[in-house]
């Protein structure tokens, strides 16, 4: 009994540490897009001025794509496709406007705890970035997420139209993805192709309602200005 009280009272900590962290870089994030702001305010040249205030913005974007990823506070149901599409706007934002990469969210309305629609998110936006990185080279292409509800189940697919085998390159951050399907109870499947890569989430739909409840399908093209 004591041992189990000892393991409960300290299973909150990484948790909570985690959310300490993530704090923290915000903080980092807002002091140095204050300190380019001021620098910028400061030049007297056209050009510095607009370099500077150039990164002030970009730093900005990865701010919002940070704060879209952080943990949930409360044990809330949440609408996993307004969830995605925050952090699939923030994410393109940041990291495929310059790049050429076209991002399409095409969802279900599934209802899912806040948990594990962070589990979901984090998964999403790795797959996102891996695509990114490494399916098109050079040249831009398009990347497609969907979210459709059959069943008990929620399939969440990342699909690329890329060359480069996205889905070929295992690293770090492949072993976070099985890491966290796993806390999901969910399965990683992979599929490879001469035009393009796609991989599927697949996690069980706990609960009764209104877990799973789903609506006519909706699907976001996003563009970057």
């Amino acid at each position: 009994m004591v041992e189990i009280q000892t393991s409960q009272a300290r299973s909150p900590e990484p948790l909570l540490l985690l959310r300490e962290m993530t704090h923290r870089v915000s903080n980092e994030y807002s002091a140095a897009i204050t300190a380019l702001s001021l620098a910028a305010a400061r030049t007297s040249s056209p050009e510095a001025k607009a370099a500077i205030s150039a990164a002030a913005e970009r730093l900005h974007d990865y701010a919002d794509a940070h704060r879209a990823l952080q943990m949930p506070r409360a044990a809330a149901r949440v609408d996993l496709s307004d969830y995605l599409y925050r952090i699939c706007s923030t994410i393109g934002q940041a990291r495929l406007r310059d790049r050429g990469i076209h991002l399409v969210l095409a969802t279900d309305q599934v209802m899912l705890s806040e948990l594990e629609c962070w589990y979901a998110g984090l998964i999403i936006a790795e797959l996102i970035t891996n695509a990114a990185k490494h399916a098109f080279g050079s040249g831009g292409g398009t990347i497609r997420v969907e979210i459709a509800h059959e069943g008990d189940r929620v399939q969440c697919s990342v699909t690329d139209d890329g060359t480069q085998g996205s889905g070929n390159h295992r690293g770090q951050g492949s072993e976070i993805v099985s890491a966290l399907a796993a806390r999901l109870g969910a399965t990683i499947s992979r599929e490879f192709g001469p035009h393009g890569t796609r991989v599927v989430l697949t996690l069980p739909v706990r609960g009764g309602p209104p877990y799973g409840l789903t609506c006519t399908n909706t699907i976001w093209s996003i563009s970057f200005p």
